[in-house]
């Protein structure tokens, strides 16, 4: 498993703005990110996307944990 420390969760409002986008991949590969997900909003859908998904449970693991982050960063 991969403790919380080294999961870091990046907020991006998109306003079709796709040098912003550049800019949060941009820091991944500078931080070394060793895997990246990328929750993309098209037509007003969420699509998953991964530079490397081994398993749905490691995927899944992944996104509970930064939704635990989100929660906590907004006081809940």
């Amino acid at each position: 498993g991969h403790e919380r420390s080294n999961w870091k969760t990046v907020r991006v409002v998109l306003k079709r703005d796709r040098n912003e986008v550049r800019k949060v991949l941009e820091e991944a590969i500078e931080e070394k990110f060793e895997q990246v997900y990328v929750i993309g909003f098209k037509n007003k859908k969420a699509h998953l996307k991964g530079s490397k998904i081994d398993s749905n449970m490691e995927a899944i693991g992944a996104l509970e944990m930064c939704k635990m982050q989100i929660f906590e960063r907004s006081g809940k």
